[in-house]
C-alpha cells in the first residue's frame, strides 16, 4: 500500500491490451480513467516518423503508417471497450487538441473531476524536469520544449491530402470528437487492423 499517496501511471502500451486495462481496475480502489487522444493523422504520422512499429508490431508486414493506424484503431477502440464498464464519475476524455489550446480550462475541469486542486504549476510542465538526461522520456523532445504549443493543434495539416485513413479509423474517430475532411478522403473499405484484432 502506497496510501496516503496516489499512484499515477502513464503507461499507453497498457492500451492494447485489454487484460492490462481491466486488471488496473481489479487491483486499484476507485481507480480514476484518463484517456487522451491525439488526432489520428498526427499520431501516426508521429508514430511513422519514430519508427515505433519496430517496437509495437515488428511481426507484421505493414509499413511504418499502417502499423501506427493498426496500433491507434485498437488502442482506442479497446479504451472505449473498457471504459463503457466504468461509472462515468471515474473516468474523463481529453483531446491532444483542447490541452494544448485551452490548457487551464481542460486541467480546471480534470482537477475537478479529480477533486483535486488545481495547482497553475500545471500549465507549465516542461519547468523544472525531474531528470537531465531526455533518453528517460518516452518523448525524446521534451528537455527541448520551455512552454506548451498550442501549433501542435494544427501539426497534421497536411497529411490528410493522402487520403489514407480506413472507413473504419475514421468513424473511430468521429467517435472521439474529430471530424472528417469536408471532402471525404478516398479511404480504403477494410481497416489495417492486424490479422486477429479485428472488432
Amino acid at each position: 500500500s502506497i496510501a496516503p499517496r496516489e499512484l499515477v501511471d502513464k503507461s499507453p502500451s497498457y492500451a492494447l491490451d485489454p487484460a492490462a486495462l481491466q486488471h488496473a481496475e481489479e487491483i486499484f480502489e476507485n481507480a480514476f480513467f484518463i484517456h487522451l487522444a491525439r488526432h489520428p493523422y498526427e499520431a501516426i504520422t508521429s508514430f511513422a516518423e519514430r519508427r515505433m512499429d519496430q517496437v509495437y508490431l515488428p511481426a507484421n508486414d505493414l509499413t511504418p503508417r499502417e502499423a501506427g493506424e493498426a496500433v491507434w484503431q485498437i488502442a482506442h477502440q479497446n479504451i472505449l471497450d473498457f471504459l463503457a464498464t466504468i461509472p462515468t464519475e471515474r473516468q474523463a476524455y481529453i483531446r491532444f487538441t483542447d490541452l494544448v489550446s485551452q490548457p487551464r480550462e481542460e486541467m480546471e475541469k480534470l482537477c475537478a473531476a479529480l477533486n483535486i486542486t488545481f495547482d497553475p504549476a500545471l500549465l507549465d510542465p516542461y519547468k523544472k524536469a525531474p531528470v537531465a538526461n531526455a533518453d528517460n522520456f518516452d518523448d525524446p523532445n521534451f528537455l527541448k520544449r520551455s512552454t506548451i504549443d498550442a501549433s501542435k493543434v494544427e501539426a497534421w495539416r497536411g497529411v490528410e491530402k493522402d487520403n489514407f485513413l480506413s472507413r473504419g479509423t475514421w468513424a473511430l474517430a468521429e467517435k472521439l470528437g474529430y471530424e472528417k475532411p469536408a471532402t471525404p478522403p478516398n479511404t480504403p473499405d477494410s481497416s489495417n487492423v492486424p490479422e486477429g484484432h479485428e472488432k
